[in-house]
């Protein structure tokens, strides 16, 4: 793995930081708020989605176990301007749960592959003598949804990636018996059905804002459980042979302040924080970047939101600059920043 030492943005709020990292961008879309919209820059798995889109109808992200949201959705969860036919997936339950399923990928009672795809030729019957209505772009929409929906239940691969009851307990257990255990070993389980995003939220909002007690609180409730469910993650993927072909990217949407509160806590600090990268071909090993001696600043070349964005795009396959187009039918490129280039042993 490596560590960058240096990145930073200019806005140490929860809500926007959110949105930069999880998109890639160093400064919100004109109509953008703190709030979640259609106006947002959309995420990582959205820009897959658009310029490389699944064949079979999966989605090409998958949000779990969580909707980070503090009584209103944080930007950077959906495809934003792009629109939702771009949003990924997101399982908002516990995998930890003794019931954990996915309901939306299960036949319900009396149902099989063979009376859904029949459904789906009596219907697509009746379309045929409703062909006018297919000019409509809500129907054509609607049939489109209808179609992935179907091509994702009758194929069955998704749905037995979420099947995490079939693995031993053994297993289990070393990723830990919490939910962010648990979510690691799913995470695990989607990436081997080929799914290319995958995001895990720690807790459901500011889970890491330690304004208060910040030690204890890492010690004793923040990192053993997370500690645990990396560690094992990673393993796993290499013992697989996964972890040359997997980016993972471990960060949160800003750092904290290098002077300690007098509550033991630390506050918001976005001007230089650190994030993790592991696997994806990278040369581990190494720090990048460097603070000053108080670690309040880069000393050396900070990086950005939009860097650490062009670098996720380009482990995916996808140019950063490529161009897309909003649901206004504006062009937009899709990344502005640059590959974090020491990441691959250059300059």
């Amino acid at each position: 793995y490596a560590i960058i030492r240096s990145m930073r943005h200019s806005l140490p709020s929860h809500e926007h930081g959110t949105h930069r990292m999880l998109t890639g961008i160093n400064k919100e879309p004109p109509g953008s708020t703190h709030m979640v919209s259609r106006n947002d820059w959309p995420c990582f798995s959205a820009g897959v989605q658009y310029l490389r889109p699944s064949p079979d109808g999966t989605p090409r992200g998958i949000m779990l176990p969580t909707y980070l949201n503090n009584g209103y959705g944080f930007c950077g969860q959906n495809a934003g301007f792009l629109g939702a036919d771009y949003d990924p997936w997101h399982v908002i339950k516990n995998p930890n749960d003794k019931n954990f399923r996915v309901d939306e990928l299960s036949f319900s009672p009396g149902l099989s592959v063979s009376r859904v795809t029949d459904r789906r030729r009596l219907l697509k019957s009746i379309d045929d003598q409703r062909r006018k209505l297919s000019e409509s772009p809500v129907v054509g929409d609607l049939s489109r949804r209808m179609q992935q929906a179907h091509d994702i239940l009758v194929d069955g691969r998704l749905r037995k990636s979420f099947d995490i009851g079939s693995e031993s307990g053994r297993n289990r257990d070393r990723y830990g018996r919490h939910q962010f255990g648990q979510s690691m070993l799913l995470t695990r389980r989607l990436i081997e059905s080929g799914m290319p995003v995958v995001q895990v939220n720690v807790g459901r909002m500011n889970n890491w804002d330690t304004h208060g007690n910040n030690f204890k609180r890492l010690q004793t409730g923040l990192l053993p459980s997370f500690d645990q469910g990396l560690s094992t993650f990673v393993s796993d993927l290499d013992q697989r042979g996964l972890l040359g072909e997997t980016l993972v990217v471990v960060t949160g949407e800003f750092g904290r302040t290098p002077k300690i509160n007098p509550n033991a806590g630390r506050d918001h600090w976005s001007r230089v924080f650190s994030a993790v990268v592991i696997g994806g071909g990278i040369r581990g090993g190494q720090t990048i970047g460097v603070s000053d001696a108080m670690a309040s600043d880069p000393i050396s070349r900070a990086y950005s939101p939009a860097d650490m964005g062009a670098t996720i795009y380009s482990a995916l396959g996808i140019d950063p600059t490529s161009r897309v187009i909003d649901r206004l039918e504006r062009p937009h490129q899709l990344n502005a920043g640059e590959v974090i280039a020491p990441l691959y042993g250059t300059a």
